[in-house]
């Protein structure tokens, strides 16, 4: 091991010109990772704003599954009232996974 000698035996020292990258080399690699990164940038947004829609999605599917309870609770209420029926209001269950609590609806007609 160590620094390699020549025909002569002498130690081989580089020549000015051959230590270190040349400034077309340097050049080269900035121009390679500039347009990777041109490439990569347009691929990360669309990623960002795929996952933005699909979170207002879920939360507009949350949102209507909430009214959608609320609007079957009301609905019977209203057919409890017409028929003279009496009716109560369910309470929420501590386990449950609903954003507002309630299982399955906010009334139910007895």
């Amino acid at each position: 091991m160590g620094r390699a000698r020549d025909a002569a035996g002498a130690y081989a020292c580089p020549r000015r010109g051959e230590r270190g990258f040349t400034l077309m080399e340097l050049l080269v690699a900035l121009a390679v990772t500039a347009v990777l990164i041109g490439m990569l940038v347009p691929v990360v947004w669309a990623w960002r704003q795929e996952e933005e829609r699909a979170a207002q999605v879920a939360a507009l599917v949350a949102e209507a599954n909430g009214f959608f309870a609320f609007a079957v609770s009301e609905l019977r209420r209203a057919r409890a009232a017409v028929r003279r029926k009496s009716t109560w209001t369910c309470t929420p269950t501590t386990g449950s996974k609903s954003p507002t609590g309630w299982t399955r609806g906010a009334s139910c007609a007895r």
